[in-house]
């Protein structure tokens, strides 16, 4: 099953949504430290962004969203190995 950018950006939406009304409860309720909760919902937000910018560009019609999930997985995959080369030769 192929889960398009803009159902990607929806899903974080609500992600979003539901931990901005969840995390202060879990807080009060000491379930859960309010920096874990703040940093939690930064790393949503990046994802967000992220998301956003990558649809921004396959929308400016630089490139289609299948060309654009291939050059990002491939650069992540460049990024990967570079920080761990000794897992990389493995590979």
């Amino acid at each position: 099953m192929t889960v398009t950018i803009a159902e990607q950006i929806k899903c974080v939406r609500r992600e979003l949504a539901m931990r901005q009304r969840v995390y202060p409860k879990w807080v009060a309720g000491l379930r859960m430290k309010q920096e874990e909760a703040d940093r939690e919902l930064a790393a949503m937000q990046a994802v967000h962004d992220t998301l956003t910018a990558i649809a921004s560009t396959a929308n400016d019609g630089i490139l289609n969203e299948t060309t654009l999930r291939s050059s990002v997985a491939f650069e992540l995959a460049e990024i990967i190995l570079a920080a761990r080369p000794a897992q990389g030769a493995m590979l």
